[in-house]
């Protein structure tokens, strides 16, 4: 039973990245830079190989990479290469968790890799908790949908379960900040402002 919720969260995470590729190749959503979703899917796939060597769950980090890589072939058509600060974050994050899985085994790596995703993933709460866009939603309420079935599938070790419980609360924080925080052009004070300097 455990390892159905398992693959039931997998699965989860995988029909939401499509649907997020399907969207972008559609122009239902705008384009975004290649270049950093490249960089999670790099980040993913480390993450995912340092589990299937540490005898660790992947499905979850499998559905992830498939997920990411397919975004990152639809932003190369729609979207515009260029690096900046977080692709360069990502790929000091990948370089770290590379580093942990070489000189201190698989499991260490997986771990590492875990908090890497988390820190690669500070400037898109960082630029959302600034900016809340609301459409995006179900990208975030769904992926910590799948995480919740991921962990209630693991055993609740450390090792297991820290993949789940990061995604979990970075998911879950920005589905409560893009439903629930008030946009920067929509609070009333700024409004006022707005009409009595004409800016």
């Amino acid at each position: 039973m455990k390892l159905h919720l398992i693959y039931i969260g997998g699965f989860i995470a995988l029909i939401n990245l499509l649907w997020f590729t399907y969207n972008t190749w559609t122009r239902k959503i705008p384009a975004q830079n290649p270049a950093s979703w490249f960089m999670w899917t790099v980040i993913d796939g480390l993450l995912l190989g340092s589990m299937l060597m540490a005898g660790l769950s992947p499905w979850l980090p499998l559905a992830y990479t498939i997920g990411a890589l397919s975004v990152t072939v639809a932003m190369h058509f729609r979207g515009k290469w260029s690096i900046g600060g977080k692709e360069v974050l990502c790929a000091i994050c990948a370089g770290i968790t590379t580093y942990f899985w070489i000189s201190r085994g698989a499991t260490a790596g997986a771990m590492a890799g875990v908090i890497a995703m988390a820190a690669a993933g500070v400037p898109i709460w960082i630029d959302l908790f600034r900016n809340p866009v609301r459409s995006s939603w179900p990208v975030w309420a769904y992926t910590m949908l799948a995480c919740f079935f991921t962990l209630f599938g693991s055993d609740w070790s450390l090792e297991q379960s820290l993949l789940a419980w990061s995604g979990i609360v970075f998911n879950g924080s920005l589905t409560l900040i893009v439903l629930f925080k008030i946009p920067p052009q929509d609070r009333p004070l700024r409004n006022v402002l707005r009409e009595f300097t004409g800016r």
